[in-house]
């Protein structure tokens, strides 16, 4: 498998890979096969999910981007840290965007709401996570909503006699 790292009941098991690590908690212990029968995955919390997310971002992309998502994951970790991350509920969401964004323009607080939904789906997918987004509930997708352009036509209008 990979090396193990032992922390406050917690098994951190790696492949090398910071991306593809696996949090455990250790239930009972005993021999290495009651070890393996005690081993349930651990919910995620917020601040491991924000880490998570920043070491991506620094790993794989641009300077300009990790700018640009930095001040987002860095209030809600101060906000939620210590909490479960399936436990912050799509109110809790909705309130921190408009608390976050409620003064600046409508371009402004979509791009806020577009990064906390990339923030999900990035640990959703990431940690094979099998529960739904919660920035996809009606409340944020319509209050932020990204109204649909239409595309000019082309009028001319004549005056006259043809």
């Amino acid at each position: 498998m990979g090396d193990f790292q032992y922390s406050d009941e917690r098994v951190f098991i790696s492949s090398g890979n910071p991306l593809a690590v696996v949090l455990i908690e250790i239930v009972s212990c005993g021999s290495p096969e009651d070890l393996l029968k005690g081993i349930r995955r651990c919910a995620m919390t917020v601040k491991e999910a924000v880490g998570l997310f920043k070491y991506h971002l620094q790993a794989n992309h641009k300077k300009r981007t990790i700018e640009s998502h930095r001040l987002l994951p860095d209030k809600f970790n101060a906000l939620y840290a210590g909490r479960k991350l399936e436990e912050v509920t799509p109110d809790e969401i909705f309130h921190f965007l408009e608390t976050l964004s409620g003064n600046l323009s409508k371009a402004t607080r979509r791009l806020r709401y577009a990064q906390m939904k990339a923030f999900y789906n990035f640990i959703i997918d990431r940690c094979s996570l099998n529960w739904r987004n919660p920035c996809n509930t009606t409340l944020l997708s319509i209050s932020f909503f990204t109204p649909f352009r239409v595309a000019a036509t082309s009028w001319s209008i004549r005056f006259g006699s043809p």
